[in-house]
């Protein structure tokens, strides 16, 4: 009992040290290598070098042992997460400019080392994301148990392939035919070296249409599915493929109707549009309610992508979260309308959008007319001048807008700014925004000088964080102080706010919403 109390003490200490310091405890004795290799195996990475990658893999191996003739795995059991970054498939040399270059010979060329992924891997029954993010079509060639291993590991819920191929696409469709029991895979991820056309019965589409019931999130670049999406005579009723429980998809560079794109993903919530060239001819011209999203609730994109989407559902007023990705500038008004991604929702609560060229005071105020109910909104700015008036115009002209919480990212030359000497602290800048917007009650507030070329982004100045205080006195005047905020509670405040737009939960699930990281989906 004392031991096991001992232990227990010890696994919350390991629970909070760094992986150096988990390192170090394993190497003190048996006991407590034991103890720290959960912590130190249970989320893997690497970007280094393919070196790194074999080392870990033959410790996998070296460490397994037999018992009653049976492979038991010892440390890999404790691997939920192993993800490969491509940095780490290619050797690189640093060169005079202190840049890394491709090494002119690979030390450790991917065919010597390809089977020894899958043969860890079969050592790693509790897997649940696995990540290979460049050569996976060269390392299928080279070792074609490495499709069937990884899909028939037990508690693999997130699978992610870059770079696949005509092979990689040929294993996972063989791997349908023998795979047994229940799938635990959820989230989906592939992109393949070239443009691939999905077929239903081969291939990524035999893989795709097998899992189309359990997948809840999907990411595709680089797919042709019309005909995938299309009705198909080889099912019953001559029904098309669907994913009815995916409430997360991120597209990039995929061929498909938008129609198909409707009927496919019933349930959708969250659209992330990379380029999507295929929704081009619906970003002009009148309303047209020929699709329907009718769980919909959060896009991100491109603006005119993403006005083409609520510019073509029957159900856009359900709408309440939508991130542009590229800056909100101009043109966009022009090739569409004056803000016509907010007039298309108008029950927006989360906004997310930058601006290289800061718009005129009219144009802010126009703005906030069309936003009455949003809570939310994180504004970036890459500037060359403007900055008075972001600091001290804007506010008062977005003050009809019931914001609750602002972020506010500022770029730019800011000490050949001759408008706003640059000492003006981000606290004075955070207090000019309590000022004008009178239901503000949090703030956090970035300034990086792009003169500083040589700063690294280690030094740059941090993100601030702010809480609005207003306290009535005896004369009826409510003063306006900021407050700073712990960066923990204030990521935590800034991330529950945008994501109120879900309501707290995920539509159709009942599921508390997924963690976002700012402007992505976490893609």
């Amino acid at each position: 009992m004392p031991t096991a109390l001992i232990d227990d003490v010890l696994d919350l200490i390991l629970q909070t040290c760094s992986i150096p310091s988990l390192a170090v405890v394993s190497c003190v004795s048996f006991h407590t290598r034991e103890l720290a290799l959960p912590h130190l195996l249970r989320r893997v990475y690497f970007d280094r070098n393919p070196q790194q990658i074999l080392t870990f893999l033959n410790f996998i191996l070296d460490n397994a042992h037999d018992s009653d003739l049976r492979i038991i795995s010892e440390p890999g059991r404790h691997v939920l997460e192993l993800d490969l970054d491509s940095l780490a498939l290619k050797s690189y040399v640093l060169n005079e400019k202190g840049e890394y270059d491709l090494a002119e010979k690979e030390g450790y060329p991917i065919p010597t080392w390809a089977p020894t992924v899958a043969k860890a891997l079969r050592l790693m029954p509790n897997l649940r994301s696995f990540t290979l993010r460049d050569q996976t079509e060269e390392i299928v060639t080279y070792s074609p148990e490495f499709v069937p291993t990884v899909l028939s590991l037990p508690q693999l819920m997130s699978l992610i392939l870059w770079d696949i191929g005509p092979k990689t696409s040929l294993y996972l469709g063989k791997a349908m035919d023998s795979l047994k029991g229940a799938t635990k895979l959820q989230t989906l991820k592939l992109a393949p070296m070239e443009e691939m056309e999905v077929v239903a019965h081969e291939g990524v589409g035999q893989f795709l249409s097998h899992y189309s019931m359990h997948l809840t999130e999907l990411c595709f670049f680089n797919l042709d599915l019309r005909t995938f999406l299309q009705d198909d005579g080889h099912r019953p009723d001559n029904s098309r493929v669907t994913f009815p429980a995916v409430g997360k998809l991120l597209i990039g560079a995929c061929k498909l109707a938008l129609e198909g794109l409707a009927t496919a993903f019933p349930a959708l919530h969250t659209l992330h549009l990379d380029f999507s060239k295929f929704l081009h001819p619906y970003s002009t011209g009148p309303r047209q309610n020929h699709v329907s999203f009718p769980n919909l609730i959060s896009i991100t994109g491109r603006y005119r992508d993403i006005y083409a989407i609520l510019n073509s559902s029957a159900c856009r007023d359900h709408v309440r979260r939508a991130v542009i990705t590229c800056g909100w500038d101009d043109d966009d008004d022009i090739a569409t309308s004056a803000y016509a991604v907010p007039k298309a929702a108008p029950h927006l609560k989360s906004l997310h959008f930058s601006q290289s060229n800061v718009k005129p005071l009219a144009w802010w105020q126009g703005l906030g007319a069309t936003l009455p109910e949003l809570t939310y909104l994180d504004i970036s700015f890459f500037i060359m001048k403007g900055l008075d008036l972001i600091c001290n115009h804007i506010p008062s002209a977005i003050s009809q807008i019931p914001l609750e919480y602002v972020t506010l990212l500022i770029r730019g030359p800011l000490v050949d700014d001759r408008e706003v000497q640059t000492t003006v602290p981000e606290e004075a800048i955070a207090l000019s925004y309590a000022k004008g917007i009178p239901t503000l009650k949090y703030i956090d507030v970035s300034k990086n000088d792009t003169t500083l070329r040589s700063l690294p982004s280690s030094l740059e100045a941090p993100t601030t964080w702010w809480k609005v205080v207003r306290k009535v006195v005896s004369d009826g005047k409510v003063p306006v102080q900021v407050e700073s905020l712990d960066a923990d509670e204030g990521r935590a405040l800034r991330e529950w706010y945008d994501l109120q737009a879900y309501g707290g939960i995920v539509v159709g699930t009942g599921n508390p919403v997924e963690s976002c990281s700012r402007g992505t989906l976490g893609y």
